[in-house]
């Protein structure tokens, strides 16, 4: 008499098979991760070289002098009334580019105010930390002549993040925290090549 074929998993086999499955999702979570955050970091960067050529095409048509603009652009709290660095670009860099938002930024960006009845939208990542420079060559910069600090360690924009930011009370005032976008802070410095912030005052 033949014996009858067995189909189908005892418990220990779908167990052991259950066990091997969570390993490897435990080996392979973390590096999906880490390629996504290091994608989000690069595209960040990618962004980040593309203003430099809106600031290398402005400076080209202004005596080789940076633009006035103040550090952020609305509804963050600034003691500036020049044009945001967006506005200050726009004719060297689409003030609509895509390019303006981190990959990395869940905050930032997206927050949304009321200005003139409407909802509008900050729309950018990123703030001109060397708001000085404005106006002037490098050479006539505080960081040339005081720091004497050469373009490739000034950090000129960075990442807008890691920080509480108020927002102007005519938008409605409040806080908005903003964690890290990355591990380290991606900066463009004043020479146009992009790194993390580890660069600054340091040689490059």
């Amino acid at each position: 008499m033949r014996r009858r074929s067995r189909s189908g998993f005892t418990l220990i086999e779908l167990l052991v098979v259950i066990a091997i499955i969570a390993v490897l999702l435990g080996i392979l979570l973390p590096a999906l991760s880490y390629a996504r955050n290091t994608g989000k970091t690069t595209a960040c960067k990618a962004n980040l070289r593309g203003i430099g050529q809106g600031f290398e095409m402005f400076k080209g048509e202004n005596n080789d002098k940076y633009p006035v603009a103040r550090y952020a652009t609305d509804p963050w709290l600034s003691q500036s009334d020049a044009p945001s660095l967006p506005e200050a670009l726009k004719d060297h860099f689409p003030q609509d580019s895509p390019a303006w938002e981190c990959p990395g930024d869940p905050v930032v960006a997206s927050t949304e105010y009321q200005c003139d009845g409407q909802t509008c939208r900050a729309g950018c990542s990123y703030t001109y930390v060397a708001v000085n420079l404005g106006g002037s060559t490098f050479t006539e910069s505080f960081f040339a002549r005081r720091l004497e600090w050469q373009p490739a360690e000034t950090p000129l924009v960075q990442d807008y993040d890691g920080g509480a930011f108020e927002i102007k009370p005519e938008f409605g005032g409040g806080t908005v925290v903003a964690p890290f976008f990355h591990e380290r802070r991606n900066v463009l410095f004043a020479d146009g090549h992009v790194a993390d912030a580890t660069g600054i005052g340091s040689g490059g």
